[in-house]
Order: C-alpha cells, then sequence, then structure tokens
C-alpha cells in the first residue's frame, strides 16, 4: 500500500501503482467560444488524458441546464467551455481527470 500516492489538504487526487492518476473537481466554465484553463492539481506525464465533465446544479435558483467540452492543453491544464454565449450567471462543472 506505501505505493499508493494521495492528496494532501483540499486537492482531490489519486495515483495509483501502475502510474495511472484521478484527479476531481469543480470549476467555473468560460463561455460559448470562450474558454477558461483550468489548472490540474498533480501535472500529467503528456496530454494524452480524458476529462469527463457534468453540471452542478447544487446551486440556489438555476433552473437551466448547461453542456460542456474539455480538452487537456498541456500535462497540466485543461480548457473548459461551457454552451452559454453570454454568462448571465456562472457555469459551474464538476469534472474528473483520468491519465498517467
Amino acid at each position: 500500500m506505501s505505493f499508493w500516492q494521495k492528496s494532501a489538504g483540499t486537492s482531490r487526487w489519486r495515483k495509483f501503482p501502475d502510474g495511472t492518476i484521478i484527479q476531481t473537481g469543480i470549476s467555473v466554465a468560460g463561455n460559448l467560444g470562450t474558454p477558461s484553463n483550468i489548472t490540474l492539481p498533480v501535472s500529467f506525464s503528456n496530454t494524452a488524458y480524458s476529462v469527463v465533465t457534468s453540471y452542478d446544479n447544487a446551486r440556489s435558483g438555476v433552473t437551466a441546464v448547461y453542456s460542456f467540452s474539455a480538452l487537456p492543453v498541456t500535462p497540466s491544464q485543461f480548457a473548459l467551455m461551457g454552451s452559454l454565449a453570454s454568462q448571465t450567471s456562472e457555469q459551474f462543472a464538476y469534472w474528473i481527470a483520468i491519465g498517467d
């Protein structure tokens, strides 16, 4: 079990003995056509990782449902974009990134 690495504090990530890293978070997405760069807690070895997003509808007074796109930019950042053309309210997205 000493081969398992995990995050300390508020960063949420885990590195498995085979080198696989799983990281999670919640971030505000950029508007349609203007993605926000999200910095990962731990850098991957390359940009061949996957990011999956889902909508955070736990905000008070929010009745809309947004869609998101995510694209690895560097080993330590990915671009996150929401479906709104102009931001009338913040588009929060849960995300999970998996790679090595």
